[in-house]
Protein backbone atom coordinates (compact mmCIF):
# COMPACT_ATOMS: atom_id res chain seq x y z
CA UNK A 1 0.00 0.00 0.00
CA UNK A 2 1.00 3.71 -1.29
CA UNK A 3 1.14 5.55 2.37
CA UNK A 4 0.07 9.19 1.77
CA UNK A 5 1.09 11.12 5.31
CA UNK A 6 -0.49 14.61 5.37
CA UNK A 7 1.25 16.99 7.46
CA UNK A 8 -0.56 18.17 10.41
CA UNK A 9 -1.03 21.86 9.27
CA UNK A 10 -3.71 20.42 6.76
CA UNK A 11 -5.61 18.82 9.29
CA UNK A 12 -5.77 21.28 11.68
CA UNK A 13 -9.66 22.31 10.42
CA UNK A 14 -10.88 19.12 9.19
CA UNK A 15 -14.20 18.77 8.19
CA UNK A 16 -16.43 15.66 7.96
CA UNK A 17 -16.06 15.39 4.15
CA UNK A 18 -12.19 15.15 4.66
CA UNK A 19 -12.54 12.75 7.63
CA UNK A 20 -14.64 10.79 5.63
CA UNK A 21 -12.06 11.09 2.50
CA UNK A 22 -9.28 9.75 4.71
CA UNK A 23 -11.40 7.00 6.06
CA UNK A 24 -12.73 5.87 2.31
CA UNK A 25 -8.24 5.52 1.92
CA UNK A 26 -8.37 3.35 4.51
CA UNK A 27 -6.69 5.99 6.68
CA UNK A 28 -7.96 6.73 10.76
CA UNK A 29 -6.67 9.78 12.61
CA UNK A 30 -5.53 8.69 16.00
CA UNK A 31 -4.00 12.04 17.39
CA UNK A 32 -3.97 15.68 15.64
CA UNK A 33 -2.31 18.18 18.19
CA UNK A 34 0.37 20.28 18.70
CA UNK A 35 3.14 19.21 16.97
CA UNK A 36 2.34 15.70 16.49
CA UNK A 37 0.34 13.89 14.36
CA UNK A 38 -0.73 10.13 14.28
CA UNK A 39 -2.87 7.71 11.62
CA UNK A 40 -3.46 4.32 11.02
CA UNK A 41 -3.60 2.75 7.89
CA UNK A 42 -5.44 -0.32 6.95
CA UNK A 43 -2.13 -2.43 6.94
CA UNK A 44 -2.17 -2.13 10.78
CA UNK A 45 0.62 0.33 10.92
CA UNK A 46 1.09 3.66 12.49
CA UNK A 47 2.69 6.67 11.12
CA UNK A 48 3.94 9.03 13.34
CA UNK A 49 4.76 12.93 11.83
CA UNK A 50 5.89 15.42 13.90
CA UNK A 51 9.36 17.34 14.93
CA UNK A 52 12.22 15.56 13.84
CA UNK A 53 14.13 15.88 17.41
CA UNK A 54 11.19 13.67 18.85
CA UNK A 55 10.77 11.20 16.37
CA UNK A 56 14.56 10.53 16.43
CA UNK A 57 14.35 10.03 19.67
CA UNK A 58 11.54 7.93 20.11
CA UNK A 59 12.74 5.44 16.69
CA UNK A 60 15.94 5.31 19.08
CA UNK A 61 14.15 4.26 22.13
CA UNK A 62 11.88 2.15 20.25
CA UNK A 63 15.09 0.16 18.75
CA UNK A 64 16.42 -0.07 22.11
CA UNK A 65 13.13 -0.98 23.93
CA UNK A 66 12.85 -3.81 21.26
CA UNK A 67 16.63 -5.52 21.63
CA UNK A 68 15.13 -5.31 25.49
CA UNK A 69 12.12 -7.67 24.67
CA UNK A 70 9.77 -5.17 26.13
CA UNK A 71 5.74 -5.04 24.54
CA UNK A 72 6.37 -1.81 22.34
CA UNK A 73 5.34 -0.86 18.13
CA UNK A 74 7.78 -2.34 15.90
CA UNK A 75 9.68 0.29 14.24
CA UNK A 76 9.46 -0.26 10.33
CA UNK A 77 11.43 3.25 9.09
CA UNK A 78 11.87 6.68 9.84
CA UNK A 79 11.89 9.25 6.89
CA UNK A 80 12.75 12.93 7.16
CA UNK A 81 11.13 15.91 5.10
CA UNK A 82 11.73 20.10 5.43
CA UNK A 83 9.13 22.16 4.24
CA UNK A 84 8.85 26.28 4.37
CA UNK A 85 11.85 25.68 7.11
CA UNK A 86 10.01 23.19 9.31
CA UNK A 87 12.13 20.12 9.71
CA UNK A 88 9.56 17.01 10.06
CA UNK A 89 9.90 13.57 10.26
CA UNK A 90 8.14 10.26 10.16
CA UNK A 91 8.19 7.14 11.49
CA UNK A 92 5.88 4.32 10.65
CA UNK A 93 5.37 1.07 12.94
CA UNK A 94 3.18 -1.41 14.32
CA UNK A 95 -0.07 -0.44 15.63
CA UNK A 96 -0.71 -2.43 19.12
CA UNK A 97 -3.91 -4.07 19.92
CA UNK A 98 -5.89 -3.36 22.90
CA UNK A 99 -7.58 -0.04 25.33
CA UNK A 100 -5.49 2.60 27.07
CA UNK A 101 -5.70 1.94 30.55
CA UNK A 102 -7.39 5.51 31.10
CA UNK A 103 -10.48 4.04 29.65
CA UNK A 104 -10.63 1.06 30.77
CA UNK A 105 -9.33 2.23 34.33
CA UNK A 106 -12.99 2.80 35.98
CA UNK A 107 -14.14 -0.84 34.70
CA UNK A 108 -11.10 -2.80 37.07
CA UNK A 109 -11.25 -3.95 40.37
CA UNK A 110 -8.59 -2.98 42.73
CA UNK A 111 -6.93 -6.50 42.57
CA UNK A 112 -6.71 -6.29 38.72
CA UNK A 113 -5.26 -2.43 38.85
CA UNK A 114 -2.77 -4.08 40.84
CA UNK A 115 -2.38 -6.65 38.60
CA UNK A 116 -1.68 -4.54 35.25
CA UNK A 117 0.77 -1.81 37.61
CA UNK A 118 2.56 -4.47 38.66
CA UNK A 119 3.12 -6.11 35.15
CA UNK A 120 4.26 -2.08 34.19
CA UNK A 121 6.71 -2.59 37.03
CA UNK A 122 8.17 -5.50 35.29
CA UNK A 123 8.52 -3.78 32.32
CA UNK A 124 10.01 -0.58 33.90
CA UNK A 125 12.61 -3.19 36.21
CA UNK A 126 13.55 -4.23 33.10
CA UNK A 127 14.54 -1.39 31.17
CA UNK A 128 16.29 0.68 34.22
CA UNK A 129 18.68 -2.47 33.92
CA UNK A 130 19.92 -1.63 30.70
CA UNK A 131 23.32 -0.74 30.45
CA UNK A 132 23.98 3.43 29.79
CA UNK A 133 26.47 3.75 27.46
CA UNK A 134 28.13 6.32 29.81
CA UNK A 135 28.14 8.87 27.33
CA UNK A 136 25.70 11.56 27.50
CA UNK A 137 22.22 12.55 29.46
CA UNK A 138 19.90 12.97 27.21
CA UNK A 139 17.52 11.01 24.15
CA UNK A 140 18.66 7.72 23.25
CA UNK A 141 20.18 8.78 19.61
CA UNK A 142 22.56 10.73 21.36
CA UNK A 143 20.00 14.10 21.19
CA UNK A 144 19.03 16.79 23.58
CA UNK A 145 17.30 16.34 26.71
CA UNK A 146 13.19 16.56 26.04
CA UNK A 147 11.78 18.11 29.05
CA UNK A 148 8.03 17.61 29.35
CA UNK A 149 6.76 20.96 31.42
CA UNK A 150 3.68 22.60 32.40
CA UNK A 151 3.87 24.53 29.51
CA UNK A 152 5.24 22.56 26.79
CA UNK A 153 8.32 20.50 26.29
CA UNK A 154 11.78 22.23 27.16
CA UNK A 155 15.16 21.15 25.46
CA UNK A 156 18.43 21.41 26.13
CA UNK A 157 21.78 19.43 26.12
CA UNK A 158 22.47 16.75 25.95
CA UNK A 159 24.77 16.71 29.24
CA UNK A 160 27.57 14.97 30.23
CA UNK A 161 26.87 15.21 33.47
CA UNK A 162 24.16 15.39 36.45
CA UNK A 163 25.07 18.53 37.24
CA UNK A 164 24.79 20.74 34.48
CA UNK A 165 21.36 18.81 34.05
CA UNK A 166 20.85 20.19 37.04
CA UNK A 167 21.65 23.76 35.80
CA UNK A 168 19.36 23.15 32.87
CA UNK A 169 16.66 22.44 35.26
CA UNK A 170 17.29 25.10 37.29
CA UNK A 171 17.31 27.53 34.38
CA UNK A 172 13.96 26.17 33.18
CA UNK A 173 12.51 28.28 36.64
CA UNK A 174 14.76 31.37 36.41
CA UNK A 175 12.04 33.46 38.25
CA UNK A 176 13.52 31.42 41.32
CA UNK A 177 14.47 33.95 44.20
CA UNK A 178 18.21 33.33 44.85
CA UNK A 179 18.46 31.88 48.39
CA UNK A 180 16.18 29.35 47.16
CA UNK A 181 17.99 28.19 44.32
CA UNK A 182 20.81 28.22 46.20
CA UNK A 183 19.57 25.99 48.87
CA UNK A 184 18.57 23.80 46.25
CA UNK A 185 21.74 23.60 44.66
CA UNK A 186 23.55 22.81 48.19
CA UNK A 187 21.00 19.86 48.40
CA UNK A 188 20.83 18.39 44.45
CA UNK A 189 22.31 15.14 44.42
CA UNK A 190 24.55 14.70 41.01
CA UNK A 191 25.49 10.95 41.61
CA UNK A 192 22.00 9.26 40.60
CA UNK A 193 22.50 6.26 38.54
CA UNK A 194 21.32 6.75 34.83
CA UNK A 195 19.31 4.53 33.21
CA UNK A 196 16.71 3.87 30.57
CA UNK A 197 13.78 5.98 31.07
CA UNK A 198 10.54 6.30 29.25
CA UNK A 199 9.51 9.80 30.28
CA UNK A 200 5.86 9.58 30.00
CA UNK A 201 3.82 7.04 31.70
CA UNK A 202 -0.03 8.46 31.23
CA UNK A 203 -2.22 6.01 31.00
CA UNK A 204 -3.05 7.02 27.58
CA UNK A 205 0.54 5.64 26.40
CA UNK A 206 -0.11 1.97 28.38
CA UNK A 207 -2.40 -0.51 25.87
CA UNK A 208 -4.25 -3.40 27.99
CA UNK A 209 -6.24 -5.87 26.15
CA UNK A 210 -7.74 -8.97 28.53
CA UNK A 211 -5.94 -7.83 31.67
CA UNK A 212 -2.92 -8.04 29.76
CA UNK A 213 -0.24 -4.76 29.03
CA UNK A 214 -0.08 -5.21 25.77
CA UNK A 215 2.45 -2.27 24.85
CA UNK A 216 3.53 1.28 25.79
CA UNK A 217 3.56 3.65 22.97
CA UNK A 218 4.90 8.01 23.01
CA UNK A 219 8.71 6.90 23.47
CA UNK A 220 9.64 10.62 21.93
CA UNK A 221 10.15 11.68 26.08
CA UNK A 222 12.33 8.31 26.41
CA UNK A 223 15.80 8.25 26.92
CA UNK A 224 18.94 8.02 29.29
CA UNK A 225 17.89 10.05 32.78
CA UNK A 226 18.56 10.36 36.47
CA UNK A 227 16.67 7.21 38.33
CA UNK A 228 14.26 9.14 39.91
CA UNK A 229 13.18 10.42 36.31
CA UNK A 230 10.02 8.41 35.64
CA UNK A 231 8.58 8.61 38.95
CA UNK A 232 8.70 12.29 39.28
CA UNK A 233 7.22 12.82 36.07
CA UNK A 234 4.34 10.46 37.00
CA UNK A 235 3.43 11.88 39.82
CA UNK A 236 3.43 15.37 38.26
CA UNK A 237 1.28 14.03 35.35
CA UNK A 238 -2.51 15.00 35.20
CA UNK A 239 -4.70 12.17 34.39
CA UNK A 240 -8.27 11.49 34.45
CA UNK A 241 -8.20 9.01 37.31
CA UNK A 242 -6.91 10.44 40.84
CA UNK A 243 -6.38 7.14 42.43
CA UNK A 244 -3.53 6.22 39.48
CA UNK A 245 -1.05 7.94 41.84
CA UNK A 246 -2.12 5.80 44.52
CA UNK A 247 -0.64 2.55 43.04
CA UNK A 248 2.98 4.40 42.54
CA UNK A 249 4.41 1.70 45.25
CA UNK A 250 3.24 -1.21 42.63
CA UNK A 251 4.80 0.41 39.90
CA UNK A 252 7.79 1.49 40.95
CA UNK A 253 10.52 -0.56 43.11
CA UNK A 254 11.98 2.46 44.09
CA UNK A 255 9.79 6.01 45.05
CA UNK A 256 11.95 8.71 44.93
CA UNK A 257 10.17 11.74 47.68
CA UNK A 258 13.01 13.91 48.13
CA UNK A 259 13.21 14.81 44.12
CA UNK A 260 9.23 15.12 43.72
CA UNK A 261 9.44 17.54 46.30
CA UNK A 262 12.62 19.54 44.44
CA UNK A 263 10.77 19.74 41.35
CA UNK A 264 7.61 19.98 43.00
CA UNK A 265 9.01 23.03 44.46
CA UNK A 266 10.91 24.15 41.49
CA UNK A 267 7.15 24.29 39.46
CA UNK A 268 6.21 27.50 41.23
CA UNK A 269 8.83 29.09 39.47
CA UNK A 270 8.74 27.76 36.10
CA UNK A 271 8.62 30.15 33.14
CA UNK A 272 6.33 29.72 30.05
Amino acid sequence: MSLHVVKKRDLSHLTQEEIEKHASQGITILYDFGESTIKRYSDNTVVKSGETNRQKSEAAALCLAARLGLPTPRLHEITRSSCDGYDESTIKMDFIEGQTLESVWPTLSVEEKRDICRQLRTILDTMRKAEWPATLIGSCDGGPVLDARLYGIKTGGPFSNEEDLNNFILDIHDMTPQPMRDTLVKHQRKDHRIVFTHGDLHQDNIMVKDGKITGLIDWELAGWYPEYWDYVKFSCSSGAHRDWMDYAKDIFSQTYEEELLFHLALSRFQRG
